[in-house]
């Protein structure tokens, strides 16, 4: 119950931009998981703590604590909803390497394209968890060149997000379409609902953007 309390408030902070006590909530999941040979918890603490290290621009961070947990799940065979953050972290990390790492970027992009598969197949058994599979789908796409494609993915995690009143996640997609695009109508709306959320970090990051 500890470890669940402690994931819980990890994922709330970091949600809010909190980092700090994001990490060290996380951290202490991970640690009380471990010593009550929770695996599954531990794939999940991981993933949530991976997620935060890249929201932060802390791609290598991310990665070494991603991959081990993905090994982990590999190694006891574990599924279900609580591997989704790890899937999706390793995703977005893959991707994150295919934007930084050019002359490698084929590499990263098929680790991606194989991860991804996987987060959206378990996704959609959660489906809290689709509109950011989605989402990183259509980022996918958009590496690739298929930018229609893409924008295809992206409009069903908004359409996904808003059906099931995910304000946040509808957010991060329309903050993730206009990056892309260009779009300062879906940065606007990007920015607004983070301001309804405050969701002070995110509003920050789109309005950033709008001011470039």
């Amino acid at each position: 119950m500890m470890a669940e309390g402690r994931l819980a408030l990890g994922c709330m902070q970091h949600r809010l931009g909190i980092w700090n006590e994001a990490t060290l909530h996380l951290q202490k999941a991970i640690e009380l998981h471990i010593n009550v040979s929770d695996y599954i918890g531990q794939v999940e603490a991981n993933g949530e703590l991976g997620l935060c290290y890249l929201r932060q621009g802390h791609l290598e961070q991310a990665l070494s604590v991603l991959e081990p947990a993905h090994q982990l799940m590999q190694d006891k065979n574990l599924v279900g909803h609580q591997s989704i953050p790890c899937l999706i972290g390793l995703t977005a990390a893959y991707l994150a390497s295919a934007e930084a790492d050019k002359p490698q970027q084929g590499a990263w992009l098929k680790k991606a394209a194989r991860m991804c598969r996987a987060a959206l197949r378990q996704s959609c058994t959660c489906r809290p968890w689709l509109p950011h599979a989605l989402r990183l789908q259509g980022q996918y796409e958009w590496l690739k060149g298929k930018t229609q494609k893409a924008q295809r993915h992206w409009q069903e995690s908004l359409e996904i997000a808003t059906e099931m009143g995910a304000r946040y996640e509808a957010g991060m997609t329309h903050l993730e379409m206009g990056r892309y695009l260009r779009d300062r109508v879906h940065l606007e709306q990007a920015r607004d609902i983070f301001a309804a959320l405050e969701a002070k970090w995110d509003w920050a990051q789109a309005q950033s953007l709008l001011e470039q």
